[in-house]
């Protein structure tokens, strides 16, 4: 069982014809035609009811549409996590505060941060508030947060 089979299967049952099957995922008719009736010799099991005006699946072709959405809705998932992984960020941010907002608000919100942002190492300057802003000014710091 291939993925583009499946796939083009699934569009089938959902929009009952061959043809408007073919134009949703960019195929011929007779390739997804080819595709549904591989599926079936692959299985042994007749997957759809073809009439004239309409395209049903059979019990078979039920159990096997309800698979196949989710192994199709698996494979999105997979690849939307699989991208986003990719486009993490990474580097070092750091960050300039004041000696309140250092002690009391950040290690209220870093571990949140770092939890979300993996890759990025935080590094906190304590400092006093015309330091910390010194340092955003100058670009030694990414981030400044002052009482």
């Amino acid at each position: 069982m291939l993925l583009k089979q499946l796939e083009a299967f699934v569009q089938v049952v959902r929009l009952g014809s061959f043809s408007r099957a073919a134009e949703a995922i960019y195929l011929s008719q007779p390739t997804v035609s080819a595709h549904v009736a591989s599926l079936e010799r692959e299985l042994g099991a007749q997957l759809l009811h073809r009439s004239p005006r309409q395209v049903v699946p059979t019990e078979a072709g039920g159990i096997l549409y309800g698979y196949a959405s989710e192994m199709l809705r698996l494979r999105e998932r997979a690849e939307r996590e699989v991208r986003a992984c990719g486009s993490q960020l990474r580097g070092t941010l750091v960050v300039a505060a004041s000696t309140v907002p250092s002690q009391y608000l950040l290690p209220q919100v870093l571990p949140g941060l770092t939890r979300h942002c993996s890759g990025v190492d935080i590094r906190v300057r304590q400092c006093d508030s015309g330091e910390a802003l010194r340092l955003l000014r100058s670009g030694e710091a990414d981030v400044a947060v002052c009482g």
